[in-house]
């Protein structure tokens, strides 16, 4: 048995469970560490080479946040939800499928960062 009871009612977690628990906390964190990374690296290419400068600069000035990081990214392309989310993907990520939250944050984290590079250059 994974839990007993302890003698306030509540359950207690066996040695072997929190060790798995331990385990599999720190995949998660690797695995949402790696999901960031690669975001990071596909909004900055993003941001190079298909983003317009409006986009980025809703993005970068945070006119646009929203609570999930999908619909910021929405909110900063299409500002007025006139475009299906099904398009805002495929502008955003291609036919890229896994696209974590973690991924999301770190895809607007790169392309905020490659744009505040050059963003004294053009405005």
């Amino acid at each position: 048995m994974a839990t007993h009871r302890d003698d306030n009612g509540g359950q207690k977690t066996d040695q072997r469970d929190q060790s798995m628990i331990d385990r599999l906390r720190a995949s998660k964190h690797k695995a949402e560490a790696a999901d960031t990374t690669r975001g990071a690296q596909a909004g900055r290419l993003w941001a190079e080479r298909y983003a317009d400068y409006q986009w980025l600069r809703r993005l970068a000035d945070e006119t646009c946040l929203r609570s999930q990081p999908f619909e910021t990214l929405r909110a900063a392309i299409d500002p007025n939800e006139q475009i299906d989310p099904s398009e805002v993907h495929e502008i955003c990520f291609g036919d890229e499928n896994d696209t974590s939250n973690e991924f999301i944050f770190g895809f607007i984290d790169g392309a905020v960062e490659a744009f505040a590079e050059v963003r004294h250059e053009i405005d």
